[in-house]
């Protein structure tokens, strides 16, 4: 299971709540065609690793990639990108 940090908690809650999230719905990490993991809003599918409750996902890992995360933690920072703040989630692998 991925371990979330109180920041990295509340910069989800704010992603779904700015993006109008509907209920069952979570941020999902999802491996794309290069190999990276991306971020989507979106409902847990079969065998997917669900962390929040079973009403309310915060965060949903993708079955393809949840066993290569296992144990990792995420993070997030806040960081000024063109005179803007935008969260900057980091994944660090388990120790």
């Amino acid at each position: 299971m991925i371990v979330i940090t109180e920041r990295a908690t509340a910069a989800l809650e704010q992603i779904l709540l700015v993006n109008g999230a509907e209920r069952r719905q979570g941020v999902k990490l999802v491996p794309d065609l290069s190999g990276r993991i991306g971020l989507t809003i979106a409902t847990p599918d079969k065998g997917d690793e669900v962390i929040g409750s079973a009403d309310e996902p915060l965060l949903i890992v993708d079955s393809r990639i949840k066993g290569k995360l296992d144990g990792s933690e995420l993070d997030c920072e806040m960081a000024l990108v063109q005179g803007e703040e935008v969260s900057e989630f980091h994944l660090r692998p388990a120790a």
